[in-house]
């Protein structure tokens, strides 16, 4: 009995099929992030908004400085998040 193996035009050709569809589907993956990022970013500023409508309903005469007066509005990880992310602006930065 002979032994079926692959020609190597037959493996050219799955390579070259294999790079076509990875050099399609990168590039729209990665613009896919990007769009992810920019959502996120803006769904976290509306949050920000609302946050402060809050807080200036609950203390209409507090001056808000810093995202440390956001502290029982946000959770302390968007505090964080919101000092790390230059994008994410805060009332006394508009």
């Amino acid at each position: 009995m002979k032994k079926q193996a692959f020609t190597l035009i037959e493996m050219l050709v799955v390579l070259v099929i294999m790079t076509a569809l990875v050099l399609i589907f990168v590039p729209n993956l990665l613009s896919q992030s990007q769009k992810a990022k920019t959502q996120s970013t803006q769904a976290f500023q509306q949050v920000v908004d609302n946050q402060t409508i809050l807080l200036k309903n609950d203390h209409p005469d507090k001056q808000i400085k810093n995202w440390d007066d956001y502290r029982g509005y946000l959770s302390e990880k968007q505090i964080k998040a919101a000092k790390e992310n230059d994008a994410i602006k805060g009332p006394w930065q508009q």
